[in-house]
This record gives structure tokens, sequence and C-alpha cells, in this order.
């Protein structure tokens, strides 16, 4: 459990807005305008956010910076997880599982080519 601007937040949900700051920095047009939406919402949690995404974005190889198409493409394969992993947890347990293709259908609803 994190606490994002004074309220208590789980750590996948804080950990989405991170890579959405992170995105926005990598200049996502959709996760910058996300972002801008925060900060007249809630300036300190965008603040607190865009911290840790500076922090990520600091850390990245030249490589990564220098061909931020390809980094973002690693960061949506890696957010798909993540909403896989949340999906999971909060259905019934075992249900989502059990159906074959769900997680292939469930990447294709995510990633959007």
């Amino acid at each position: 459990m994190k606490e994002l601007a004074g309220s208590p937040i789980d750590d996948n949900p804080y950990e989405l807005w991170v890579i959405q700051g992170l995105r926005a920095l990598l200049g996502d047009d959709r996760a910058q305008r996300t972002m801008v939406d925060m900060q007249s919402n809630s300036p300190t949690a965008c603040e607190q956010i865009m911290a840790e995404a500076q922090v990520r974005y600091d850390a990245l190889s030249p490589e990564q910076r220098e061909d931020p198409s390809r980094t973002l493409e690693q960061i949506a394969a890696s957010v798909v997880q993540l909403k896989f992993k949340m999906l999971v947890k909060a259905a019934p347990k075992g249900i989502l599982t059990s159906i074959p293709k769900l997680p292939k259908i469930i990447k294709s609803f995510f990633i959007k080519q």
C-alpha cells in the first residue's frame, strides 16, 4: 500500500500512474494530456507521480532515451501484464485463468496497433 497525495492507494494502480508519467516524459501525447488533467485536478498527486517518473526516466539508458517509440512499446507490454495481474486479482479466484484464450484477448484489448 502506498500513499498518493495523503490518500492510501494500492501498489498496482500507483505503478500505473507512474508509468503514465514516464510515458508522458517520453513524449506520448495521450499520456501528456492525462498528466495535464491530473495536474489540474490534483497538483500534489501529479507532483508526486512525476517525481517518481522522472527518477525512472533518469535511469533509462541513453539508447532507450534516443528511441522513445521502442521504449514506449516495451512500457506498453509491461502495462498489459500489470493490468492483467490486477484483473486476475480482482476476479473470483480461478475464473479468469480457466478460460484458455483470455490472456490473448486481454492483450489485444490493451494494446491497440
